[in-house]
């Protein structure tokens, strides 16, 4: 099967990110202008202050995130930690999610600062407040985007396999073989289906293709501090994944385990297809033989 070549993306400036922000600050506007209106206040300048606000706010946010933090998370990989790396690269549902953390700490606590004077602590929970809010927004993003590049790869699997199925020859009509054969034949499936079949998974060809090497991973000196706390977070998150799934009455069963199973049942259903023409050729051989001594 052909790879899926690697998309590279362009590079997103801030006044990108900014810009992606304002249908939240168009909802915020028309969310204040609402309120204005119900409590008979000036609709048209709330409405436009809650706007700026948020511009404001998310300019903040993307400078410290893009500018500041991630490359001083970089930065620190100058310096590795002795903690024991793990064989396989950051999660993808964890990307990004500790420089978007920080970030909101840090803008939410200044905005707090400058719309109000309140004591430091007041600020500092204004900023874990945004914070979290930030955390949780980051991980919603990243499942929508794992969620994407699942569809594109289920979808070219679904066009690879058309295109396989489209490409085979048509099969020739052969002659019914024998009830012995026919018996061996029932046999052979019969194996075949007690065996385990490999499981596959619908992005193995991406990843071998455009996975980073597991080596680079594996050594503390090229390892970033941002991909280490993306590791520490995606650990973290498959083991609070695999506790839920332990203690959830329903379990889910994932693309290569449905398939297995489907294939399981259809490799059963052929047996016993097989399993009955057979019984039914040696029923009709003993009718031409009761015949034929009469």
């Amino acid at each position: 099967m052909a790879p899926i070549p690697a998309q590279h993306e362009a590079p997103t400036s801030l006044l990108d990110y900014t810009l992606r922000t304002a249908p939240v600050s168009v909802v915020y506007g028309t969310a204040s202008f609402t309120s204005g209106v119900a409590r008979n206040a000036p609709a048209l300048s709330a409405a436009l202050k809650t706007s700026i606000n948020t511009g404001v706010f998310s300019f903040t946010f993307f400078s410290i995130r893009d500018y500041a933090l991630t490359p001083l998370l970089t930065t620190l990989s100058l310096h590795p930690s002795p903690l024991v790396p793990a064989s396989s690269p950051p999660s993808p549902h964890t990307a990004n999610l500790l420089p978007t953390t920080l970030s909101g700490l840090v803008a939410g606590t200044v905005f707090s600062y400058y719309q109000r004077r309140l004591p430091p602590l007041q600020h500092t929970r204004a900023g874990v407040t945004f914070a979290l809010g930030c955390a949780a927004v980051q991980v919603v993003v990243n499942e929508l985007e794992w969620a994407r590049i699942k569809l594109i790869a289920w979808g070219e699997d679904r066009e690879r396999a058309r295109h396989l199925l489209s490409s085979e020859p048509t099969p020739t009509p052969t002659t019914r073989p024998p009830p012995a054969a026919a018996a061996a034949a029932a046999a052979a499936a019969a194996a075949a289906a007690a065996a385990p079949t490999p499981a596959t998974h619908y992005l193995s060809d991406w990843t071998a293709a455009s996975a980073p090497s597991h080596a680079h991973f594996s050594d503390p000196k090229t390892e970033t501090f941002a991909d280490r706390s993306d590791r520490l977070f995606g650990s973290a998150w498959d083991w609070v994944k695999a506790q839920a799934g332990v203690l959830s009455p329903v379990k889910r069963l994932d693309e290569g385990e449905y398939e297995r199973t489907l294939e399981g049942l259809l490799r059963a259903k052929q047996v016993e297809r097989e399993t009955v023409r057979t019984e039914l050729e040696e029923l009709e051989g003993l009718q031409r033989e009761r015949e034929a001594r009469r």
